[in-house]
């Protein structure tokens, strides 16, 4: 019987899943480019038309990453502002997800591809921090991830935020290798306010967190929670900006639905009759 019931805890759900949207910048211009007016609007940088923010060709990026990707960073030549960024700012609702009637077991997968290179800066160390951004419906801020030089050579740190105001911000403890190619992985439960993450370099997996409040609120889950638009922030970390740059590409974002495998209802029949055998034997 152990066996049996070993074997029947064994069988997980596949998913069902339908892609809500996805870039990867092929249709872009590359060069110092105009993304809301390529994009008629979805994306937005800021300030507008930075130089510090365009589409670039890929000449010494893994395959993976096609011909032409999103960089952020260098060194900005038009502005002293603190912080630059750029926004994606099509909720997926408007690719054809409805929070209201979808099932609670809904969720939300993200991914991108990424790379963090250090530029010139002396001894190959990340100068500034990196930050994604993730806004519900109502530009309501639900959760960030930080990239940040680490104690580490040769790697960033990730910083995980829920936007409490009260222990909001936990170290995930998760190391990223700078110059080169990972991918960072989210799966978001919309209706439960949850999300898990994990980082792809590789072969290796590595977890950064799981299944833990994208907000601080505490009370039962709203659908307006539902994760919106999200933005990428290059934020300077020091009175100078330094030469290193964040390489974004592939963007995906699907939902998905636990759904049960197709022999799962006979196997659990046939574990049943041989359950009631087993009893009529002994």
């Amino acid at each position: 019987m152990k066996t049996l019931i070993l074997a029947s805890l064994a069988v997980m759900p596949a998913h069902s899943a339908t892609l809500l949207w996805s870039e990867n910048f092929e249709s872009f211009d590359a060069g110092v480019s105009n993304l809301e007016q390529q994009s008629n609007g979805a994306w937005l940088t800021d300030p507008v038309e930075t130089s510090a923010i365009a589409v670039v060709l890929n000449d010494q990026l893994p395959t993976s990453f096609g011909g032409k990707s999103l960089a952020i960073g260098g060194v900005p030549t038009d502005g002293t502002e603190a912080e630059l960024g750029v926004a994606y700012a099509l909720s997926p609702e408007a690719s054809g997800f409805d929070p209201a009637t979808s099932a609670p077991e809904t969720e939300l997968s993200f991914s991108v591809a990424l790379v963090l290179n250090t530029g010139t800066s002396a001894g190959g160390t990340l100068v500034d921090d990196f930050r994604f951004s993730f806004t519900d419906l109502n530009n309501v801020p639900l959760a960030t991830l930080l990239l940040k030089q680490s104690a580490e050579a040769g790697f960033a740190t990730v910083i995980r935020s829920n936007m409490a105001e009260v222990g909001g911000v936990f170290d995930t403890l998760a190391r990223i290798p700078l110059n080169q190619a990972f991918t960072m992985n989210l799966v978001m439960s919309p209706l439960l306010n949850k999300w898990s993450g994990s980082l792809t370099t590789g072969s290796v997996s590595i977890s950064m967190f799981s299944d833990v409040d994208m907000t601080q609120n505490q009370g039962p889950p709203e659908p307006e929670s539902t994760i919106g638009s999200f933005t990428i922030d290059w934020i300077k970390g020091g009175d100078e900006w330094g030469s290193n740059y964040l390489v974004a590409d592939n963007f995906l974002l699907q939902s998905q639905t636990p759904i049960p495998e197709p022999g799962v209802p006979l196997m659990i029949s046939g574990l049943a009759v041989a359950s009631l055998l087993l009893r009529r034997r002994n």
